[in-house]
């Protein structure tokens, strides 16, 4: 497959980031690895430090990377997306500006290890703006996980191990979280990760009822 940094679906980010593309490139470039049946798998990276002569938010952000996703997924289902926080560098093109808006600069060795992709480091990224990543990633990898049923998927190995009631349980969650990824980019709805956090808990229960076998 191919990895590709379409970083945003804006224009304006693209040029912000010096990358000589514009939005519609991926899309070409999704109608073109479609053809040959190439998986295409997308990075995003939002929360951008934007210069005050672009008046663009990290909702806008945000929502172009679910509109260009879209459209490369209609060409083509074979392909995943994942959407990053931005993490600034120092040296980086933007380092400056990210301090410039309030980036606490880690000064310990200790801090500069949790100073990863995985954990965003602006102040203005709302915890509802979060849940809305988490949905959009989450969404995708079970869409795509529907599409090639891969074994390396957690849920596969959990059901693959299991007998009876339980692997029947798994597979209701499994189709559950199907269901609910393709309803979310039918609508575009973001928000309130329920599957998360219901997943999370059958996993502890789990987790709980084997430790309770073993005694």
């Amino acid at each position: 497959g191919l990895l590709v940094g379409a970083e945003s679906g804006l224009d304006e980010m693209l040029q912000l980031l010096n990358k000589d593309a514009v939005a519609e490139d991926v899309v070409r470039l999704r109608e073109k690895s479609a053809k040959y049946n190439i998986k295409l798998r997308m990075s995003f990276i939002a929360g951008l430090p934007k210069t005050k002569d672009i008046k663009i938010t990290l909702d806008d952000e945000l929502q172009s990377m679910v509109n260009l996703t879209r459209k490369c997924y209609k060409i083509s289902p074979n392909m995943q997306s994942t959407i990053f926080f931005y993490t600034p560098y120092p040296g980086s093109l933007l380092y400056k500006e990210a301090v410039n808006q309030g980036l606490k600069e880690p000064v310990s060795l200790e801090e500069w290890s949790n100073f990863t992709l995985n954990h965003p480091h602006l102040a203005n990224i709302s915890e509802k703006q979060k849940q809305m990543v988490f949905c959009i990633n989450s969404s995708m990898e079970n869409l795509y996980t529907a599409f090639t049923r891969s074994k390396k998927f957690e849920g596969y190995r959990i059901i693959k191990g299991s007998n009876g009631l339980r692997r029947f349980v798994w597979k209701l969650i499994d189709y559950t979280g199907f269901v609910i990824a393709a309803l979310r980019w039918k609508f575009s709805f973001f928000r309130f990760p329920v599957e998360y956090y219901f997943t999370r808990n059958i996993v502890r229960l789990k987790e709980n009822w084997d430790t309770y076998r073993k005694r």
